[in-house]
């Protein structure tokens, strides 16, 4: 949660760092909360963890169920190209997706309407033409 309380803040001050940046302070945050101690390697062993994050096991098949049904899929994410390029090859969606869109591009994180235009530009469809998803509640 404090990730995203994170990216809100950072993009209403209008004071931009990227999503690893973000998670790391998260990260700290939670440590310094829990009273746990984080050295450089735990801090590191975590980090990397976002790195290897994994895909419910159904949604490989969904999704490319969907791109089989002539849907057009993308990724737009808060996540940097590096960590959204990670997390593809971990999870077996390498291949789905036609575009790989990261808010690090325009330096704003959802839900600021300047992240979703990335999405509507790179399609080249109006607004009312796609269907944004969130992974969770």
């Amino acid at each position: 949660m404090r990730q995203f309380e994170y990216t809100w803040l950072r993009t209403v001050c209008r004071r931009y760092a990227d999503f690893w940046k973000v998670t790391q302070d998260a990260l700290e945050f939670a440590a310094k909360l829990l009273k746990l101690e984080l050295t450089v390697e735990k801090r590191q062993q975590l980090m990397e963890a976002h790195l290897d994050l994994k895909a419910f096991p159904d949604v490989p098949s969904a999704l490319k169920s969907l791109k089989d049904a002539g849907i057009k899929l993308a990724f737009l994410s808060n996540m940097t190209p590096h960590m959204l390029e990670s997390v593809t090859k971990s999870s077996g969606l390498e291949g789905i997706f036609e575009h790989s869109l990261s808010t690090d591009a325009v330096k704003i994180y959802k839900p600021d309407p300047r992240a979703y235009q990335m999405g509507i530009d790179a399609f080249m469809l109006q607004r009312e033409e796609i269907l944004f998803a969130a992974f969770g509640g």
